[in-house]
This record gives C-alpha cells, structure tokens and sequence, in this order.
C-alpha cells in the first residue's frame, strides 16, 4: 500500500491523531545525523536595514540534504509507522527538495520510496533522489500534473 505525503486528503481515513506537537523536537535529536541548526548573522544587511541584528537559520548541512524538509518527513513517517503494523510504500511528487526528504526519511525506518517529479525536473535533482534509494518516476507533465498523477497510483 502507498502513502502519498503530500496533502492530508490521501492518508485513507487518517486524522493525524499520532502526530504530537510535544515530542517533535525530542524525536528530531534522536537522529543520529542531528545538530542544531547554526544562526547565521548577517551584519552588514542589519546595518543597511537600521535594525540591531538579523539572524538567518542555514539549512545548507541539515541531514546532508542541504534543506529543512528532512525534518518534516522523518517525523511523519516515524510516527506513521509507529502507530501501524506494515510497512507501506512512500510515495511524494515534488521537483526537489521534498522528494529527496522522503525519500530519505523512508530509508532510514526501513521503508521503500517512490518518488513522481515533472519531466522538466533538474538532473542532479532526480540523482540526489536516487542517492536516498527512491525509485523515482518522471511524469510527462508540471508540477500540478505530477501530483494528480502520484495521487492517483
């Protein structure tokens, strides 16, 4: 069985009931591969916009997916499988960032992944996806056409 992370609407009569704000951040630090994302400060703009400090969060290193989205996706799918007894089939469509997340996040609890992009999908970006152990499927269409088409599998 597939389930598809990209909308609420295709968890098959899911309410997200296991999903639990409280234990987020205590989840996120068992990771093996977890830090703190480091606060960049950023000077020289603070000066230019006249206010005292601005701090930008780097994402660049989290998980060595160069993108926040491994967070989100890991919790989901652990929690998820937490809570149920098969391992089902990840499934996302996405043009980056999110894929590669999922991908990811299905390989570290042990699970398959399918990942949908659109044909005009960068190369390196299905490569990097490819590299998390996702098969992925290039649809003939955009985005909103990648994601009817995932959803519908």
């Amino acid at each position: 069985m597939k389930y598809f992370l990209n909308s609420v609407e295709k968890f098959p009569g899911e309410k997200f009931q296991f999903l639990k704000r409280n234990d987020v951040q205590s989840f996120h630090k068992s990771l093996k591969a977890y830090k703190p994302t480091p606060l960049l400060s950023l000077t020289d703009v603070s000066k230019s916009l006249g206010i005292k400090e601005l701090l930008v969060k780097d994402e660049s290193k989290r998980f060595g997916l160069n993108a926040f989205k491994g967070l989100g996706a890991s919790y989901a799918i652990t929690k998820y499988l937490q809570t149920h007894k098969t391992k089902p089939v990840f499934c996302a469509a996405t043009d980056g960032n999110h894929g590669r997340a999922v991908a990811w996040a299905a390989g570290l609890s042990g699970c398959e992944a399918v990942i949908f992009v659109p044909k005009y999908t960068v190369k390196e970006r299905i490569r990097n996806i490819e590299k998390e152990g996702a098969r992925v499927v290039i649809v003939d269409g955009d985005y909103d056409q990648t994601v009817k088409t995932a959803g519908s599998e």
